[in-house]
């Protein structure tokens, strides 16, 4: 699949959206970068760190883990998950630089840069060496990836005998796609820089299995999920009393309800 991209056109485009925008993303979404939150509880909040905490617990986090955040945006999944567990380190990898000290500033005002180390890198080629971690995840992020089996490869290669691997994520519905969904598709790809097109979730399960995980679960999230807090971060009243997009719904918003999107989850483990 790399040869039919320019990699260094594909990682400068993703790392431009990001060190162009994340500062406005963290002011109006705040510092988790995910469009659908899990509705935890009774009242189906779509909370963050109660969603992230939710994601820990299907992942199968350990108060002893040494974890990889993939695509880790400016931490605020691995800082949740930090404070909830005191003896976790993580390390979390991102190709924006901008994000990188924008995290770094986030952990140190919640007292945790001691656990939460940030890294600008190309997921693709961790700076790791080999069985370093008990955990990767990748939330919302292995979207991205213009080559998922090397991906998933290369997470593999970090995790240690009996590691666990967990991906929550976007994609693109099974089936054939054509007409305007199939152009509002490529609209919001367009929007997010993913320039290699969104998979489905049955490829991005093979990516993880080809790589040679053992799949314990791997699942649609319909009904689990919800887009109100995000799509709400887009919009303010203006002056005259009238909802409007505010600075962040300017860049991502994308006015269609065709798009043939779902989320899905999926939980592996390296044989040991």
């Amino acid at each position: 699949m790399t040869d039919e991209y320019d990699l260094d056109a594909m990682r400068s485009q993703v790392r431009g959206i990001y060190d162009a925008h994340s500062r406005t993303f963290l002011e109006y979404a705040g510092s988790t970068f995910q469009s659908g939150l899990l509705k935890v509880g009774a009242e189906g909040r779509e909370d963050p760190r109660a969603h992230n905490l939710e994601l820990a617990r299907r992942a199968g986090v350990l108060s002893s883990d040494h974890m990889l955040d993939c695509g880790c945006g400016v931490g605020g999944p691995a800082m949740d998950v930090a404070e909830a567990f005191p003896e976790v380190r993580i390390d979390a990898v991102t190709i924006s630089p901008v994000q990188v000290e924008l995290g770094e500033n986030l952990a140190t005002e919640r007292g945790l840069a001691d656990r939460v180390r940030f890294h600008a890198a190309d997921y693709h080629e961790l700076p790791f060496a080999d069985a370093s971690f008990d955990i990767v995840w990748f939330l919302e992020s292995a979207e991205y990836s213009w080559d998922q089996k090397a991906l998933f490869a290369e997470a593999f290669r970090v995790l240690k005998p009996g590691g666990r691997l967990f991906q929550k994520g976007l994609f693109r519905r099974e089936g054939e796609i054509t007409g305007l969904p199939l152009e509002h598709l490529r609209e919001l790809e367009e929007v997010w820089g993913v320039s290699a097109g969104l998979p489905s979730p049955a490829e991005t399960w093979g990516a993880i299995g080809a790589a040679g995980f053992i799949i314990r679960h791997a699942g649609l999230l319909d009904g689990e999920v919800g887009q109100d807090r995000y799509v709400g971060s887009m919009i303010e009243v203006g002056p005259t009393g009238i909802p409007q997009l505010n600075p962040f719904g300017k860049v991502v918003f994308v006015p269609h309800s065709d798009i043939p999107l779902c989320y899905a989850e999926c939980r592996a483990t390296k044989p040991g």
